[in-house]
């Protein structure tokens, strides 16, 4: 966030010596005394009057950034009352005791109610200027803040929008289902026609829009095996997938699909080697077990993970974690744990 001018050291170096001129100048108009422009215009009293300016606003600024940084987002003006209170009463104590003092140092003697009552209008009148001046800019910036956020928040969903929607579509996937189209289409016509079919449920649940972003792990199971009955159709691709969840359980839409796919693509394919993945539960975390070699210098399962923690970070504060002990993996996925009005 940029620095706000009143709080930059420029503009608290130079403001007490214009306030501090202007005050001195005020104060002859009030006696009347404008005359001592011309003979003599800097002198002790203008240094005084500087001091003064610098004083009550570092006092003042002080005051405000304690208080401002108590300001909740719905802001009152009722929240202004004792900070600006406590500035005026700052403002008179340090006038009065500075006069005073100045007073009986220089002159010798006490000054009179009159001459304290037009040294405290003056500084009043300035502390109230910059009290609004800084609490103007401190609103702005809040504000400017608060809308940085917004714009950060609605970029981040389309960002992420963007990502799930290019993640859909899965053009690795859609090509080698196109190929294998063109294949079976001269080899046989029947499996042409179911894969076409799994296809297209497949892109179609992944695709449709998400009324629901939670949903229950049954509801996504028939996809799943759609999903594998695709791989199937694919050259060297021998896998299956077994669920053994009996509790009704809920996971962020898509995770199954994209962790059965990231399993799949991660392992090495082979004509003679079976890719078995068992998906079971236990209190806290959907669990996937297989066993397979890895491909060498594969970033897939990582990359897809990364993705799906982005929304579950929104529901939990676990996430899903893939560990390997040789050629046994588990991929942990954490159980959602929502009350009925979310579901």
């Amino acid at each position: 966030m940029i620095k706000s001018i009143v709080n930059q050291a420029l503009f608290r170096i130079l403001s007490p010596i214009i306030i501090g001129l202007l005050a001195y100048i005020l104060l002859l108009l009030f006696n009347n005394q404008l005359d001592q422009l011309q003979s003599e215009f800097i002198n002790l009293e203008l240094f005084i009057f500087i001091v003064l300016a610098l004083l009550i606003q570092e006092s003042t600024r002080f005051v405000i950034r304690k208080r401002t940084n108590k300001i909740s987002e719905s802001f009152a003006a009722k929240q202004l009352i004792s900070p600006l209170a406590t500035s005026l009463m700052i403002a008179v104590t340090i006038t009065t005791m500075t006069i005073t003092f100045y007073f009986k140092i220089r002159l010798g003697y006490a000054p009179e109610y009159g001459e304290l009552i037009h040294f405290n209008i003056i500084f009043l009148l300035f502390t109230l200027v910059y009290f609004s001046l800084y609490l103007s800019f401190f609103l702005l910036e809040k504000d400017y803040s608060h809308s940085m956020k917004s714009e950060l928040c609605k970029k981040q969903e389309i960002e992420s929008d963007f990502i799930q929607y290019k993640n859909g579509i899965n053009p690795t996937l859609l090509f080698e289902c196109f190929e294998s189209l063109i294949v079976l289409t001269h080899k046989n016509v029947e499996q042409a026609d179911e894969l076409l079919d799994n296809m297209a449920q497949v892109y179609r649940y992944i695709l449709s829009p998400k009324y629901e972003e939670v949903i229950s792990i049954q509801e996504e199971w028939n996809y799943v095996t759609q999903l594998v009955d695709l791989f199937k159709s694919l050259p060297y691709r021998k896998v299956e997938v077994k669920l053994n969840v009996i509790e009704d359980i809920y996971i962020v839409k898509g995770t199954m699909l994209t962790i059965i796919e990231a399993i799949i693509r991660s392992v090495i394919a082979s004509e003679n080697q079976m890719t078995s993945i068992l998906v079971t539960s236990d209190n806290a975390n959907i669990l996937l077990d297989y066993n397979a070699v890895s491909k060498l210098q594969d970033q897939v399962m990582t990359n897809n993970i990364d993705i799906l923690n982005s929304s579950y970070r929104v529901y939990s504060d676990q996430i899903i974690m893939n560990t390997t002990k040789g050629h046994m993996h588990q991929i942990r996925i954490p159980i959602l744990q929502l009350q009925n009005q979310i579901l």
